[in-house]
C-alpha cells in the first residue's frame, strides 16, 4: 500500500494503481489538509487541484464527480478531459450555497445543470469573467421568454417560430450567443418555449445579430416577428425600418443571415430598430427586430403585439 498525505503519495498511488491493469486512474485527495488535489494517470499524469471550499456539505462529491467523468465520456470526451471537467462540474457543485439539513449536507446538482456551456461542450467556470455575463445573457433572455408566454399573441410567431437572442460581450460567434433552444412557437396554449435557453441555442437568429453587431456593437440582443404588409407598414411609422430583398441574395455567400445582416447596416451609423425581408422561394417573410439589450428588445416586442389589440394590424 501507499500512505497518502499530499500530492506526491497521490501520484505514486495512481501509478502503482494504473500498473495493475486498468488504463487509467483517477485519485482523489479531498480529505487532505490543504488545497484538494485529485491525480489522474492515464497516458500521462495530471494532478488537478483549486482553493478549498469553506463549507461542510459535500455529501455526495464523490459519487458527482465519478456520475460526471461518466457523463463526459459517454459523450464522447477523452479520459484526460472528461476527468478535467467533472473535477471542474463537482467542484462547481460544492462551491453552490445551497444548505439543506443538518449536519453534512449535498453538493449542489442544480448549480452544474446552471454553469452555462461553452462552445466546446465544457461548463463554464463559475469564478471566471465571462460566466457572469453568459448568466445574465440566460436570466434576461429567461424574462423575455417567460413575458411572450404570459401577453404576445399567438399572430405574431411566424411559422418557423421565433427565437430571442442575446449576445454577451465578448461573443463572437452563434455558439456564444444566448437563445431559446427549439424556438418559441405558437400553440393552442398561447406561445410557448419548447426549450430551455443557453449559449448556442439559435443559428439563424444568432448570426444575424452578429452580423448587425459588425457594424453597430451597441446592439446586444433581436428576435424575429412573423411579417404582414400592413404590420410592416405600422412598425415603419414608429420605427426605423430597413428592408432586405432575398431575391437578391447571391449564390456564393457564405450564409443568408450574414448577408442580410451586411445589407441592412451598410452605409449606416447605427442600426435600425427593425429589419424587413419579405422572403424567396422556400424562405419566409420576416421582421427581425434589434436592440440596445434584452429588456430593450421586450419592449420592442410589445410594441409591435400593441399594433395588434390597437387594431393598426388587420
Amino acid at each position: 500500500g501507499v500512505d497518502v498525505a499530499g500530492e506526491g503519495d497521490l501520484r505514486a498511488a495512481a501509478d502503482a494503481v494504473r500498473d495493475l491493469g486498468p488504463d487509467a486512474v483517477l485519485v482523489t485527495g479531498g480529505h487532505l489538509d490543504g488545497d484538494p488535489v485529485d491525480v489522474y494517470a492515464g497516458e500521462t499524469t495530471r494532478a488537478f487541484s483549486r482553493e478549498r471550499v469553506d463549507t461542510a456539505d459535500t455529501h455526495g462529491s464523490g459519487c458527482t464527480l465519478s456520475a460526471a467523468v461518466a457523463a463526459y465520456l459517454a459523450r464522447g470526451d477523452d479520459r484526460e478531459t472528461a476527468v478535467e471537467r467533472g473535477v471542474d462540474a463537482t467542484a462547481t457543485a460544492i462551491a453552490s450555497n445551497l444548505s439543506l439539513g443538518a449536519g453534512t449536507g449535498p453538493v449542489d446538482h442544480r448549480a452544474i445543470a446552471d454553469a452555462p456551456l461553452r462552445a466546446d461542450g465544457a461548463r463554464t467556470d463559475p469564478e471566471s469573467g465571462d460566466y457572469a455575463d453568459v448568466r445574465a445573457a440566460i436570466d434576461a433572455v429567461n424574462d423575455v421568454v417567460a413575458a411572450l408566454e404570459r401577453e404576445w399573441p399567438p399572430e405574431l410567431v411566424p411559422e418557423v417560430g421565433t427565437n430571442v437572442a442575446a449576445a454577451p460581450a465578448d461573443a463572437t460567434a452563434p455558439d456564444d450567443v444566448v437563445a431559446v433552444d427549439g424556438r418559441l412557437h405558437a400553440t393552442k396554449r398561447g406561445v410557448r418555449a419548447t426549450g430551455g435557453v443557453a449559449p448556442g441555442a439559435s443559428s439563424h437568429v444568432a448570426r444575424f445579430l452578429l452580423g448587425v453587431r459588425e457594424r453597430d456593437p451597441r446592439v446586444a440582443a433581436a428576435g424575429n416577428v412573423r411579417w404582414s404588409e400592413a404590420r410592416e407598414a405600422a412598425l415603419r411609422e414608429r420605427w426605423d425600418v430597413e428592408r432586405v430583398d432575398r431575391t437578391e441574395e447571391p449564390e456564393e455567400v457564405d450564409g443568408t443571415m450574414d448577408w442580410a445582416a451586411r445589407e441592412a447596416t451598410a452605409g449606416r451609423d447605427r442600426a435600425p430598430d427593425a429589419v424587413v425581408d419579405r422572403g424567396a422561394v422556400g424562405k419566409e417573410a420576416m421582421i427581425r427586430v434589434v436592440a440596445a439589450d434584452a429588456d430593450a428588445l421586450l419592449e420592442k416586442l410589445r410594441t409591435a403585439a400593441s399594433l395588434e389589440r390597437d387594431a393598426d394590424v388587420v
